[in-house]
């Protein structure tokens, strides 16, 4: 049997990998043919085909590059990486490509996303997990990320080491503003959060922006891809597909911080 930086989400006890399946001793998961493994329990609504299927279109051009290489500096050779909320595993390939040393996990509500992750990426191990409970060992990551997605603080100090590093990343105010202006009559800026105080700290913060060149096809996969697609009414919609070419502002908070030392 080989032991694995999973837990089980019923008795929290490690999990240990044999032969196809996952066991603490008592309870037992399969790992599906694509490599995952279930570990929501119990289950819950993720990310549904459209949306993850346009954030695979999407990242076929990689236009979120810039991100993902800024990203890189803060993460060490040997490094173990929890992606939290990973999607379909866009991140967590680039690191390992340009890292492979790197010890990689992701796991994600969406069985969808978890299941493409599981079959473009056979470096990193995937499971289908619960931010509120994570399907991970207490004290094993050296670096957590949070990417456009949410998280429960206390997870994310539960599962870092010593001294470990949380790298979250979210909208900036300007964050596809012509994309907005496009859909909607009157512009709101998005709402950045304040930085986490106890107990982290902060040491490092930027503002990360760069264009990015849609033609029709990349602007829908990214119209797709972001909650826009559930509020916006069928008019506004309409205009948007008759665009044919747009350039987009991406813009990011990039959070790194590191667990306080003890006094």
């Amino acid at each position: 049997m080989k032991q694995t930086l999973l837990r089980c989400p019923i008795c929290h006890k490690q999990l240990y990998y044999n032969q196809g399946s996952y066991s603490c001793g008592k309870h037992h998961f399969d790992s599906a043919k694509e490599g995952y493994v279930n570990l929501c329990i119990p289950p819950i609504k993720g990310d549904d085909h459209h949306l993850v299927q346009a954030r695979e279109d999407f990242f076929l051009h990689n236009p979120y590059e810039h991100l993902m290489k800024a990203i890189l500096p803060w993460i060490s050779s040997n490094d173990t990486v929890l992606d939290m909320g990973c999607g379909i595993g866009s991140y967590l390939q680039y690191l390992k490509a340009n890292l492979p040393s790197l010890t990689t996990i992701g796991f994600d509500g969406s069985k969808l996303a978890i299941k493409k992750a599981s079959k473009s990426d056979k470096m990193s191990q995937y499971a289908i997990g619960n931010i509120n409970s994570c399907p991970i060992m207490d004290h094993q990551m050296d670096v957590v990320l949070s990417i456009f997605a949410p998280y429960q603080i206390n997870e994310v100090t539960r599962v870092l080491k010593p001294y470990g590093r949380f790298i979250c990343v979210e909208p900036a105010e300007n964050h596809l503003l012509e994309l907005k202006s496009v859909l909607y009559p009157t512009l709101r800026l998005n709402k950045v959060s304040e930085p986490l105080n106890i107990p982290f700290n902060l040491i490092h913060e930027e503002i990360l922006e760069f264009p990015i060149s849609c033609d029709h096809s990349l602007l829908m996969s990214l119209f797709h891809m972001t909650p826009y697609a559930y509020t916006t009414s069928k008019e506004a919609q309409q205009k948007l597909s008759s665009i044919k070419y747009l350039n987009v502002l991406a813009s990011f908070v990039l959070r790194v911080y590191e667990i306080k030392k003890k006094e």
